[in-house]
């Protein structure tokens, strides 16, 4: 919302970033790039903001404030920019290392556009380097569920729908929610070996966790203003 895809493409995806009840595997089952639902909710208004806790190898890390906020809808789709100083974030060096030039400002700051479509049904984002639509997640789910986009260079993408919570057991600020989990196969920043999010149909992305070849984890906690 990865403050999505997340914080997205380089961010959220890329931290933009298992639900505790885990089902036995099911036969994968393709899901087509289509989204409907409600378009017009609080979590996709434009001026909503989303902010969070990040982690480094499991700890909280002090860091500066970064910025994630929907400026703009059109057509029941949201422009998410955000803004955020990795270089001010020690363990964040290696990741700001990778991350291209064309997507910092003069500051040396992130700063990034997401294209995401935020319904009552899921989430869609179109930040692949064909601007073709891919889900990141339905919430009518089931486990097994595969999100596949085929690119014009022959490349196939895929998420998939791991775990999804039978109960609220997924600990978020300060309560319980229930979470849908998916797992991504590919990254746009080198080095990234595995991303993992976790979904709710009220709340949209709230957590996202990147793994660099090294085994270090990235994590990022997603709490918006509006929902």
């Amino acid at each position: 919302m990865k403050l999505l895809s997340t914080l997205n493409k380089l961010m959220l995806s890329s931290l933009i970033f298992s639900t505790f009840l885990f089902s036995s595997c099911s036969k994968e089952t393709a899901t087509k790039n289509e989204l409907g639902g409600e378009t017009d909710i609080p979590l996709a208004e434009v001026g909503n903001t989303f902010s969070g806790g990040i982690e480094y190898n499991g700890e909280f890390i002090n860091a500066p404030a970064y910025s994630v906020e929907i400026i703009d809808k059109q057509d029941g789709i949201e422009y998410i920019n955000i803004v955020y100083d990795l270089s001010a974030v020690p363990q964040f060096q290696t990741i700001n290392s990778l991350i291209p030039d064309e997507y910092k400002d003069s500051e040396g700051r992130l700063v990034y556009t997401s294209k995401i479509k935020i319904s009552t049904e899921g989430i869609m984002d179109y930040n692949n380097e064909d601007g073709a639509p891919f889900l990141c997640v339905k919430y009518d789910a089931k486990v097994g569920d595969t999100y596949k986009l085929k690119l014009k260079n022959g490349k196939t993408l895929k998420r998939k729908v791991t775990q999804r919570s039978q109960t609220d057991d997924f600990d978020w600020i300060y309560f319980k929610i229930k979470t849908i989990t998916v797992e991504q196969d590919f990254s746009p920043i080198p080095g990234i070996s595995k991303i993992v999010y976790k979904f709710n149909h009220k709340f949209g992305l709230v957590f996202a966790e990147a793994t660099d070849e090294n085994g270090s984890k990235y994590i990022i906690w997603v709490n918006p203003s509006n929902y």
